[in-house]
């Protein structure tokens, strides 16, 4: 047993996260080895692994010792199969069950020079567990279709959103052409899966890819509402990205390492997506060319948050291994694979290259602004591919690797199968900055350092929901939805209001009908029904969503608003009392009256990433909040800021937002001429500030938000009516890199 943990290359460093890996040995002096994957196979609630080599065909599952204090320390070997050449595999519930099984192509041919034009064929073999088995029983081999020289399977839901289908690539066309044209085909479920002879074939493109080699697949496009899957494909070609809409559509991303007049190859060969902060989707990692030995990774500089559509990438080298720092054209270069995953527990992707005779290599983003990692030695083993998962349950990702061992191309001396166990964050290290600790699962509260409450999110896997404060009969629930997780019924009921503060939600009204896709701006013409108008509907996270619930003591759609008159009516969350240091909650004058009034709020943040702060307003008739643009902000203490009303009291408080998109002095606005976005109770108004094509915030050279003159201005309301009701409202302070009001 060893611990791997060796200084960073390049670049600086936080000492007390230089990452550190418990190196286990499942299996040594192995035959061969080629491929390694994880997923619980039985159930246990941690991953087990799966592991092959091409030449023996021994496919088979380990199961993990650590889900049972009683069970041994080794890990077993499971044999599922024997393959003829096994190369790319995938695993989804393809039965339909609560156990996955395991998709797989076959008979390759043994090279590119000589792939078997018979073979490329592709199979399907059931968990036993599935249907009342036991861990020993055979798992029942199925076929599904061909396509020669397949090299890599997946799984999704790639043309509608119901039934799986199955994508096949091959890693080149022809014997002995290793640049032809390679044929891309999708397989669709039959009707009666455990007796069909083989499944529906479609072929995607027969002319566009050469020399496959790697996939990464997400819902690129769910922010759109088309929680379709989709590539982006590593090939000669570069990057690709690769979707159905209507048709199948190729959309080049990236070059890779380009061609030369040399013979060999170019382009990409690996790809996987990376996280930072709130963008699922904010790097792309790659190597190139195929078997190369160059490490990249493009950064997006414009787009959306979690989109894809239209973004615009820098590339950044992150190192080339060997050859005197030029490309290797010859397919003899040392990485094989590469994977994004968050193994500190920041909520930013580290990225780990997998060499077939150096190990793993990991790079932990210092700037991404500038494109800066730090590159770290984390294992020697040879490593054809990694796989990761928290394999030993402590709250932390682990990584597994299988050794390169392919017999007339390249054998490491020593092949093995192993585990490196996270030893550098666990639970005991996951700290807050006011040494609270970081536990996965919970929120909690702290105190600022102006005296307000944190509230700090750390996700796991399942949904989170915390009760804040009752404001005018307005209890504030901060809540946490996993992506593709629902809503909880708890919380869905009529004259409820949702505001999503980060991600995005579907909502679906009533039975059959198209969902209604909201982030956390709407459009900049007008404004936004926050309300739930039945008891059926369906809140559905597209991504990981953040979102504040506001549900009223009675039922806004059928019943009269309460009447606000005065600055009280504040009822604390009792958590609060275990917070030392915090201000009073209660409203305060912002001017010289009570007419206008404030009160402090919360800030939000996710991973310790800040997400917004939330602060609470109140308006008396005819009160005019003063026009203002938000410029003397800083880049560090900027935002773009949303108004949710909860009670419009009024009758007529509205948003004023200057008409012209350039700034003008704030002592030359007409109070006449500017737009007036009318926010009646339950509604939020859109982006106050100015926008690019792609629907982000417009930033000055100093990163500050640029925005448009505004101003909330109350309404006259009825001057007979003496008890007429005060504005009270809700300003989100949003944090700009999660805002996008593409939608």
């Amino acid at each position: 047993m060893h611990i791997w943990g060796v200084s960073p290359t390049f670049g600086r460093v936080d000492k007390t996260l230089t990452p550190e890996f418990e190196e286990n040995i499942i299996q040594d002096h192995r035959e061969d080895g080629y491929w390694v994957d994880s997923f619980d196979v039985n159930g246990s609630g941690l991953p087990d692994i799966i592991g092959y080599g091409l030449n023996s065909g021994e496919l088979t599952w380990f199961e993990n010792p650590n889900a049972s204090h009683l069970a041994p320390k080794e890990w077993t070997a499971r044999k599922i199969a024997q393959v003829d050449e096994p190369v790319g595999m995938y695993h989804a519930p393809i039965a339909g069950t609560a156990y996955e099984d395991i998709v797989i192509c076959s008979q390759y041919g043994g090279t590119m020079d000589t792939i078997d034009t018979e073979g490329g064929k592709l199979h399907w073999y059931q968990n036993p567990l599935g249907n009342g088995g036991t861990v020993d029983d055979v798992w029942v081999k199925r076929y599904i279709g061909k396509a020669a020289g397949m090299h890599r399977v997946v799984v999704g839901r790639f043309t509608q959103t119901e039934e799986l289908e199955v994508m096949g690539w091959p890693i080149c066309g022809q014997p002995g052409n290793t640049h032809s044209a390679i044929k891309v085909k999708l397989w669709q479920k039959p009707e009666d899966i455990l007796n069909a002879s083989m499944w529906n074939e479609t072929l995607i493109t027969e002319t566009y890819f050469h020399v496959v080699h790697d996939l990464a697949m997400r819902k690129y496009r769910a922010t759109t509402g088309d929680l379709r899957d989709s590539l982006i494909v590593a090939s000669e070609e570069g990057l690709t990205w690769v979707y159905f809409d209507e048709g199948w559509n190729f959309k080049h991303i990236a070059d890779g390492v380009p061609s030369s007049t040399e013979c060999g190859y170019w382009g990409c060969q690996n790809v996987d997506v990376g996280q930072i902060g709130e963008d699922p989707f904010a790097f792309i990692a790659t190597s190139g060319p195929f078997h190369g030995n160059v490490a990249m990774v493009y950064i997006k500089q414009r787009g959306g948050l979690g989109s894809i559509e239209g973004a615009e990438w820098k590339e950044y080298t992150l190192d080339v291994y060997g050859n005197n720092g030029l490309p290797i054209r010859d397919g003899n270069g040392d990485k094989h694979h590469v994977l994004c995953a968050d193994m500190d527990g920041d909520g930013d992707d580290e990225i780990l290259f997998s060499l077939r005779d150096q190990g793993v290599v990991y790079f932990k983003i210092d700037d991404a602004t500038c494109g800066e990692f730090l590159q770290y030695h984390t294992s020697t083993a040879s490593a054809a591919r990694a796989t990761v998962g928290d394999f030993n349950g402590d709250g932390s990702l682990d990584y597994a690797t299988m050794g390169y061992g392919v017999k007339d191309y390249y054998e490491a001396e020593d092949v093995q199968l192993n585990v490196y166990y996270n030893s550098f964050v666990t639970p005991s290290k996951k700290r807050l900055f006011n040494t609270q600790e970081n536990v996965a699962g919970t929120i909690q509260l702290s105190c600022t350092k102006d005296s307000e409450v944190q509230v700090d999110i750390f996700p796991d896997r399942k949904a989170l929901y915390q009760y804040l404060i009752t404001i005018y009969h307005f209890r504030h629930t901060i809540a946490y939805v996993p992506a593709l997780s629902y809503l909880s019924k708890d919380y869905i009921k009529r004259g409820t209001m949702i505001k999503v503060i980060s991600g995005y939600v579907q909502v679906t009204h009533q039975a059959n009908t198209t969902p209604e896709t909201i982030g956390n701006t709407c459009t900049p013409q007008g404004s936004l029904n926050l309300t739930i108008l039945s008891d059926d509907e369906k809140i559905l996270a597209v991504q990981e969503t953040v979102l504040m619930i506001f549900q009223p003591d009675f039922d806004p759609t059928t019943e009269d608003f309460p009447i606000v008159r005065n600055a009280g009516q504040v009822n604390e969350s009792i958590e609060f009392q275990e917070v030392s240091g915090l201000k009073e909650f209660a409203f305060k004058p912002y001017s010289d009256s009570m007419s206008f009034c404030n009160m402090t709020g919360f800030t939000i943040r996710k991973r310790r990433f800040k997400l917004c702060h939330i602060q609470f307003w109140l308006a008396d008739r005819g009160v005019d909040c003063g026009i203002h643009d938000h410029s003397d902000l800083n880049a560090q203490k900027t935002f773009c800021e949303i108004h949710a009303c909860m009670i419009n009291g009024t009758g007529s408080g509205a948003m004023y937002r200057s008409r012209e998109p350039y700034v003008i002095p704030i002592g030359q606005i007409d109070r006449e001429k500017m737009k007036k976005i009318v926010v009646p109770s339950g509604y939020e108004h859109g982006p106050l500030w100015n926008w690019d094509e792609n629907g982000r915030p417009l930033r000055r050279e100093d990163g500050s938000v640029v925005y448009r003159a505004h101003a909330w201005i109350a309404g006259d309301g009825d001057p007979l009516n003496k008890h007429q009701s005060m504005d009270f409202w809700t300003a989100f302070e949003l944090n700009p890199i999660i805002v996008d009001s593409s939608l």
